[in-house]
């Protein structure tokens, strides 16, 4: 590739690794604890959601090629208000940055009783760091790797527990109404969908063929909810909605149930390398998103001046951001939903409405 300019292929694999990587581990708890057994059918509805919500993302970045998600804003919204709103976005950006090292250091310190959090941290963020100083090109071509990787194992494992089902767990359906099938898809929505809002710093500005990339979004988001969904319907099947509910990390109790002979068993550990890199794109491409977004608002030549210091902020931010896991699934549940809505659909819905305005009465383009 020439010019930093990615395929859209690759624009596939980043969106479809980032949007799988929220879903895997603990998505199945969340819509179990709203949705029961109905869990799957919330998966069914965000997919399609999401299709939506894809096609608005393409509309927005194919009006205005050459730019990123903070160019866009500026010249919609104007230079003040742009302003104001692009820095929200790198706000968040650096903020999800910063949540998922602490992820991974909240799980591997319950295995690594030795080991401090915040050493577990760094070695998490020196490849993102290290990764993103190479480039849009090299994250792109990983992306690639990642995708296929993740996609085999996943229906090897799911093909293993295919044994398991109990088709009763699934019934009766609906018994609570739609009411709940709804609620679950926001949420869904919130972690396979919104979060992508971030999609929009790499297309169209480093995409080669900007009139491909529509097909490019759309499939990603089919192909991270068919694995999402999937998820979802077999960690329902196997454990039950009520066990799914209690459980912490539902993918890693559904790893245990697959034994198939002496040799495959304990599979849950190849669940925490899948969860693993996929929680690696993501850190990796958010922090991305950061550093160009507010090399870009602040006005420099090459964002990666800004990758150090910005890696070292999110370093210190990681170890403070969620006191504890009852307050980082609270905010999760009262902060994260509604932030992530309005910047991932209202806000970019604005953009179109402002857009087409702008260009019906007063022919701005």
């Amino acid at each position: 590739m020439e010019n930093n300019k990615i395929t859209c292929h690759q624009l596939y694999s980043i969106n479809a690794t980032i949007s799988l990587g929220g879903s895997i581990l603990i998505i199945s708890s969340t819509l179990a604890s709203i949705a029961k057994q109905d869990a799957w059918l919330s998966s069914l509805i965000a997919t399609v959601f999401g299709l939506l919500v894809m096609l608005l993302y393409y509309y927005l970045g194919s009006r205005y090629p050459g730019l990123t998600l903070i160019g866009i804003i500026r010249k919609v919204f104007g230079k003040w208000l742009g302003f104001f709103v692009s820095f929200c976005y790198v706000a968040i950006f650096i903020r999800i940055s910063a949540g998922v090292p602490w992820f991974i250091g909240s799980y591997f310190g319950r295995v690594m009783h030795e080991t401090p959090v915040l050493v577990i941290n760094m070695l998490f963020m020196a490849g993102i760091v290290i990764a993103v100083l190479y480039g849009i090109e090299t994250i792109a071509r990983a992306s690639e790797l990642f995708i296929i990787f993740v996609s085999a194992i996943f229906f090897i494992f799911i093909i293993l527990l295919v044994k398991s089902i109990k088709l009763e767990y699934i019934t009766p359906m609906l018994e609570n109404g739609f009411c709940p099938v709804l609620k679950g898809s926001f949420f869904m929505s919130c972690y396979i969908t919104f979060s992508a809002i971030n999609i929009l710093m790499v297309f169209p500005h480093y995409v080669s063929d900007i009139s491909k990339a529509k097909g490019a979004l759309i499939k990603s988001q089919i192909w991270s909810g068919i694995i999402s969904g999937l998820t979802i319907l077999m960690t329902i099947l196997v454990l039950g909605s009520a066990l799914t509910e209690r459980s912490c990390f539902p993918a890693l109790l559904l790893a245990t149930e697959i034994s198939a002979g002496p040799v495959i068993t304990r599979l849950e550990y190849v669940i925490t390398i899948i969860w693993l890199t996929t929680q690696f794109m993501i850190g990796l491409f958010f922090f991305f998103s950061a550093t160009t977004s507010l090399s870009e608002l602040i006005g420099l030549k090459d964002y990666k001046i800004i990758v150090l210091p910005t890696g070292l902020i999110v370093l210190i931010l990681s170890v403070i951001v969620f006191p504890n896991a009852v307050y980082m699934a609270e905010w999760d549940n009262l902060v994260y939903a509604p932030l992530i809505t309005t910047f991932g659909f209202i806000i970019p819905l604005l953009l179109v409405i402002v857009y087409y305005l702008k260009k019906r009465f007063f022919s701005i383009q």
